[in-house]
């Protein structure tokens, strides 16, 4: 599954493209009923539009696999390879680490960076040209985040809600110390709001402060000694201080990071606060 933001950057990605390549793209992947001119012509950014508003809901199947987004991504993977001035015989023009020191893999991640990024955070990886999952399709993070965002809505978190988006905004953007230090502010406000949700007399200000409270304050505590996720006599090295630690190595400060811890700590922030998220939404 690719979220809504993955398809906006491959309807970016297409709009390089010819009106010939668009027009086979309507033809190819069976939408070209949608092109209904109604004073002349349709114009390209008349079938972008299209585009867009058919990736918003597309169909369940495309014409390869069972899965739309999926296919137009590729379809258009194979294009770019095909066709591309400066794309090695072999098919990717790989950067020398050393003469063009990127972080991209090839030619094309260099090139269409926010893409990349986009299904980085969606649990997807390109290598060479196909698609590869990062991860399960359980923990899916266009899903997990869906979900997540419209919960933290629900429960009037919006600061929370704030920091997220900006670690959303700055990972796409490949300012991976700006995405890791709003990680961290994400989940530390989370924390906060759900303590301020569940002991409303309590003052908690801090990651710290939330973890305690959440655990021997609230009753029946939030988080589990028993599940090993914060400390008891059985567990000295517990989950959820664990996690809260990795999300900041060096201390308070963010620090330089490769995409790839970047990501890495997107895809556990997702995750752990969507697990949290939703064992709020059932005390609630």
């Amino acid at each position: 599954m690719l979220s809504y933001k993955t398809a906006l950057e491959i309807v970016h990605f297409i709009d390089n493209y010819t009106e010939v390549v668009i027009d086979r793209i309507f033809f190819t992947f069976d939408i070209d009923h949608m092109i209904k001119p109604i004073n002349g012509r349709l114009t390209r950014e008349d079938k972008l539009n299209v585009l867009i508003k058919v990736l918003k809901n597309p169909p369940d199947k495309g014409p390869f696999t069972d899965s739309f987004s999926m296919d137009l991504l590729q379809y258009m993977l194979d294009h770019y390879y095909r066709i591309e001035d400066g794309v090695e015989k072999a098919g990717y023009k790989v950067y020398d680490p050393i003469l063009d020191p990127v972080s991209n893999t090839d030619k094309f991640s260099y090139k269409y960076s926010s893409l990349i990024n986009a299904l980085k955070r969606d649990g997807y990886t390109l290598q060479k040209n196909q698609i590869k999952k990062m991860l399960p399709s359980e923990i899916e993070e266009a899903r997990i985040e869906s979900d997540l965002v419209l919960s933290l809505k629900q429960s009037n978190f919006y600061e929370s809600l704030g920091h997220l988006e900006q670690a959303i905004s700055n990972h796409s953007q490949g300012n991976w110390a700006g995405a890791n230090a709003q990680f961290r502010a994400f989940i530390e406000s989370l924390l906060i709001s759900i303590s301020k949700k569940l002991l409303p007399a309590n003052k908690c200000d801090s990651a710290s402060s939330a973890i305690n409270l959440l655990t021997n304050s609230v009753s029946p505590s939030f988080l589990s000694k028993e599940l090993n996720e914060v400390e008891s006599d059985k567990c000295k090295k517990p989950f959820i201080e664990g996690f809260w630690k990795r999300l900041h190595p060096a201390g308070a400060h963010p620090g330089l990071s490769s995409d790839e811890d970047s990501t890495f700590r997107y895809h556990m922030t997702i995750v752990v606060a969507y697990n949290l998220v939703r064992r709020l939404r059932e005390r609630e």
